[in-house]
Formats: C-alpha cells, structure tokens, sequence
C-alpha cells in the first residue's frame, strides 16, 4: 500500500463517521418515538413462541443472538448457520451450533416447535427447497417467523442493481457488518405473493405478512440523502397504498396441527 493509500484510508473514515453523527441528529429530530425492527421482530416471535420444543434460529449469525434470546424460554436451540466462527456457547445456554445449508437440514421430521429467521430470505438462492425444509421439520401447529428486506424498497432495488463487491465496501460502514459477513443477495423470496405462494406450496397457514418502514440505514453516508430517505420513509408509511414499497417485510406462516389456529390468526396480511 503506498503512503498516499494510507493517508487517504484514515480520510474517509473521518468522513463516514462524521456524516454518519450527523444523521442520527437528523434521526433524532425525526423519529423520537421509533420502534425498530428487532422490536417488531421480538414482539412477533413472542406471540407464537413454543416453549415445549427447540428453537432453530436459521441463519444465525456469528453472534447466534436470536437463540440465546429465545432458548432459555423454549427447549433450547438450534444455531445453524454456514461454517464460520460464532460466538461461545456458555455453560447452560442449551445452544447447539450446526453448520450446514438451510435447503439440506440435518434434522428429524416435526422436530422444531418455532422456526425464526432475520435477515435470510434475500439470501437464499432455492427457497423452495428451504421452505420444504422448514416445513417437514416444522412440528404440527409450530410457526415460522421471518423478517427481510423488501424486494421493492430502494435499497433492495439498488442492491439487486449494483455488484457484491460495491455491498462489501458500503455495508461496513454504514451499519458495521464486517466484510466478510456480506453475503451475495438474490430477492426471490421477498415479496408478499412470493411468502404467500411459498406458503400454499408447503400447506402453510399464513398468520401475518406485511411490510413496514425503518429509517434510511443505508443513506448515513451523506446528511442531504439521508433526509431524502427520511421525507421518502414518512411518505410511504402514512399512505396505506404505497405499503408495498416499504423496506421490510415481516412474516408468520403456521403448521396446521388439526385444530382451529390461534395466537396471530386473522392479523393484518
């Protein structure tokens, strides 16, 4: 690297840091009473929680964090999750760690009493096969609860849009992920219809699919596109029409076990 490369390094890292400040004063400003994500998330998971069997937290991530989250109230849980180093596990947690590809599950039929996956679906090359998978492991009257990207939000479309290696290079430094955990996207299965088709395919009830916003993440590089996507974000949520293009997609799908459903069914879909 020569002297002029490690000079310019520590630039931009300056520069992304203080853009990035910014932008939280501009969140700040705007979202006082945000609920994000993960909340929504946790609370979904909540709901149809089944304590009587294992957890399998597909896609895990190294920090395995919906796991250790959800395997003290269940029968422990399943970590799985490509081969890459995690996170120990303690003494008592009742986390067991499995690598391996989510189309190809190492485990026994009608095993898993809650399936929950973040951040996976816009990763998986054959989702039918996966969701296959999750069904057959699925037991009866379990559910899945999975949270994505949207495939029509900006940010999925300039994703879809740009190469890998342009993801590498921004997602580190505007959300923290190391490179190495950014991973090649496809977006099919990233849409209400598609959750809904994958559902019918596999007899899967579906409890609950709808999308939401989240502040622009993506745009904490530049304060001026950051305020773009916070007019853009507050435009789409307040029109009931536009829902579509909203960034995440939340979904609970259910086992049926014989006997009415419960818990979330008849929520919004």
């Amino acid at each position: 690297m020569t002297e002029a490369a490690t000079t310019t390094e520590p630039k931009k890292i300056v520069h992304f840091a203080s853009a990035k400040e910014r932008c939280w004063e501009i969140f700040r400003k705007h979202y006082p009473d945000y609920i994000g994500p993960d909340q929504r998330y946790r609370a979904a998971m909540d709901r149809v929680l089944r304590t009587d069997l294992p957890v399998l937290d597909a896609g895990c991530g190294r920090g395995m964090e919906y796991a250790k989250l959800l395997a003290p109230r269940a029968k422990g849980a399943i970590a799985f999750d490509y081969g890459r180093d995690r996170v120990a596990v303690e003494r008592g947690e009742r986390i067991i760690p499995v690598v391996g590809d989510l189309a190809n599950l190492a485990l026994a039929d009608g095993s898993i009493g809650t399936i929950v996956t973040r951040s996976v679906l816009e990763h998986l090359e054959f989702p039918e096969r996966v969701f296959s998978e999750f069904t057959r492991v699925l037991a009866p009257g379990g559910s899945i609860v999975a949270m994505a990207p949207n495939f029509y939000d900006y940010a999925s479309i300039v994703s879809r849009l740009t190469p890998h290696s342009f993801h590498q290079w921004l997602v580190p430094k505007v959300v923290g992920n190391d490179e190495e955990d950014v991973f090649p996207t496809f977006y099919r299965a990233n849409t209400r219809s598609k959750i809904r088709k994958l559902a019918q395919q596999n007899g899967l009830e579906v409890l609950r699919v709808e999308t939401f916003c989240q502040y622009p993440v993506y745009l904490m590089f530049s304060p001026l596109l950051f305020r773009v996507g916070v007019a853009y974000e507050k435009w789409i949520t307040r029109h009931e029409s536009f829902a579509g293009l909203r960034g995440w997609l939340l979904t609970v799908l259910r086992k049926p076990d014989g006997a009415s459903s419960a818990g979330e069914h008849g929520a919004s879909q």
